[in-house]
């Protein structure tokens, strides 16, 4: 997962003028990249409309591609954060694995 923090927006730094995208095509570029879905995808589309700061979660860097050159060629200025994933185990797993003993404790139990 990865984040995407639009910090501000630079007239200087634009070589498109934010008018040539539209609501729409903010609204395509998140469905696309984001889980972002009904109203909250469209207060997004409307803040990258308002150019407001925000900060969206992306699917992946390669399905946000798009998005990321419509905001740089507007003049955002952003950071990109790459998330770790989060290890996800099942409560079988865990309990099996709480009930396997170190070494040291199947000693002290044998004694």
């Amino acid at each position: 997962m990865i984040k995407l923090i639009i910090k501000g927006w630079s007239d200087e730094c634009a070589w498109l003028s934010s008018d040539n995208w539209s609501h729409l095509d903010y609204c395509q570029r998140l469905h696309h990249c984001t889980c972002l879905r009904g109203m909250a995808l469209n207060r997004a589309a409307e803040s990258l409309v308002n150019r407001e700061s925000c900060t969206l979660e992306l699917v992946s860097r390669e399905r946000a591609e798009a998005l990321i050159f419509i905001l740089a060629s507007c003049g955002a200025q952003f950071d990109l954060k790459f998330l770790r994933p989060q290890k996800v185990i099942s409560l079988e797993l865990y309990r099996r694995s709480a009930e396997i003993k170190t070494v040291t404790q199947a000693i002290a139990d044998a004694r």
